[in-house]
């Protein structure tokens, strides 16, 4: 894209800056899609109770709210929770 600024040729920044744009959108999308699979990894092996799952579906949480909790929940281990996730990933 320097290159076509560095010209002076408006078609060719323009389709530049077309190149970029779609690469931006393809890393965007290739990012989201790879949290979402991640997400499904762990998902099972995250401990939810039935009363929390149903407060958050009535509550309408946000799906980023329900990822970013498994991920801090996984991410974040107390001492006194280590061995069950041992035993959850153990299990996978």
């Amino acid at each position: 894209m320097t290159a076509a600024i560095g010209a002076s040729d408006e078609d060719e920044e323009n389709r530049a800056a077309d190149r970029e744009s779609k690469a931006a959108l393809q890393v965007v999308t290739a990012a989201a899609s790879a949290m979402e699979a991640f997400y499904g990894q762990i998902k099972p092996h995250v401990a939810l109770s039935a009363e929390e799952r149903q407060a958050r579906i009535n509550k309408r949480t946000a799906r980023w709210k329900w990822v970013a909790d498994a991920l801090f929940r996984v991410a974040s281990i107390p001492s006194g929770s280590k061995t069950p996730l041992r035993l959850n990933i153990k299990s996978c």
